[in-house]
């Protein structure tokens, strides 16, 4: 993946021309930037740096708590103390998007799905189940003559279901009842 540039942005910022048009000289977007007169980016003004990463694309907030990708590191921040952890091995380079609900933090990095909430980092979702077992229908079994469906979940350690693929019929014979000499 190629590095972006860090200077060189005579033009400033160009947000008009169709994204795939910006003149070599003009930066299509920057967030907290000001385009210096001579090209370069610096800090808006009024703004303080608070964490300084080596390889920063993305950060995602839960109320005080930021969540930054910094290269291959899931970093967590927290705005109140400015002190910074590392979390986790995340994909260094593509995607890092994300959302709140409820008071927690779902992301997805490239290869990952994530969530987070107070200080605990876990996978988002539970595994769908792809292959069920067949069960055995006997004659001798207490389920009444009919058509039945069923299908399998996973239930993971916070009680939280996945999916399934698709369910399985099964065909439960009648049940034949003799009070005495019964033949088949």
């Amino acid at each position: 993946m190629e590095r972006a540039r860090q200077d060189a942005w005579v033009t400033g910022i160009n947000n008009k021309a169709d994204w795939r048009k910006v003149p070599q000289d003009a930066l299509r977007n920057a967030s907290n930037m000001d385009v210096r007169a001579d090209g370069s980016l610096a800090m808006r003004a009024g703004f303080e740096q608070a964490y300084g990463g080596n390889d920063v694309r993305g950060m995602l907030a839960l109320g005080e708590e930021l969540l930054i990708a910094d290269g291959a590191d899931l970093i967590r921040f927290d705005a109140r103390t400015g002190s910074s952890l590392p979390l986790a091995a995340i994909a260094s380079a593509g995607r890092f998007v994300g959302d709140v609900l409820n008071n927690e933090l779902f992301f997805c990095t490239e290869n990952q799905t994530l969530r987070y909430r107070r200080g605990v980092l876990r996978r988002w979702g539970v595994p769908t189940v792809t292959a069920q077992p067949m069960p055995a229908v006997v004659a001798s079994g207490g389920l009444q003559a009919g058509l039945y469906q069923l299908a399998m979940t996973w239930v993971d350690s916070q009680g939280e279901e996945g999916g399934t693929v698709l369910p399985i019929r099964i065909q439960a014979p009648p049940v034949r009842r003799c009070a005495s000499n019964c033949r088949p």
